[in-house]
């Protein structure tokens, strides 16, 4: 494939925005200590902010069309059934739609962002994840709105902390007597 997957420049900032964004995204679209343990190397949901045409352990994948080698769609990959639909979409577009307006340059393909020297490693926790949506005024404030913000990351961190203390017979025994 070429450098940019034959991306318009449109579509490039979009998934910059979304790239530039990705590390307090987690919070949202990965919402719990489980979904951490889902992620990582070798686990085709990407482990560091970067993008790729067809590699399947990125975050962003741009997807080509078969016959044409066109792009025909791009995954996020780091979402799960535990993400409230509503808030993830509203801030994955959102992040998309901020690096639109602000002309962003997506950076190279399975590269670092203009002036880093590597790519940045995504948050090892949801705990970690947590706090960087907490320091992120666009996503809290502008996205989500303070008290929506500020209530969603109270009771995320209340059950992270309940979760971080639970063994696995615990969450096993929990879920199957909620079921």
């Amino acid at each position: 494939s070429n450098d940019d997957g034959g991306l318009s420049l449109r579509a490039k900032a979009f998934i910059e925005g979304i790239l530039s964004r990705l590390p307090a995204l987690l919070a949202i679209t990965t919402p719990s200590v489980n979904s951490f343990r889902r992620m990582g190397e070798g686990c085709w949901t990407g482990y560091d902010v970067r993008w790729a045409v067809e590699d399947k352990e990125v975050p962003i994948r741009v997807c080509l069309d078969n016959k044409s080698r066109c792009p025909s769609n791009v995954e996020f990959k780091l979402v799960d059934g535990n993400a409230n639909v509503y808030l993830g979409l509203s801030a994955i577009i959102s992040s998309g739609l901020e690096g639109i307006a602000k002309n962003l340059v997506l950076r190279p393909e399975n590269g670092p962002a203009t002036g880093e020297s590597s790519c940045k490693s995504l948050p090892q926790t949801f705990e970690e994840s947590l706090d960087l949506l907490a320091k992120d005024k666009f996503l809290c404030d502008e996205v989500l709105g303070n008290k929506l913000s500020t209530a969603y990351i109270a009771v995320r961190r209340n059950e992270a902390e309940r979760s971080s203390k639970a063994t696995l017979a615990d969450e096993v025994k929990e879920a199957f007597a909620e079921a």
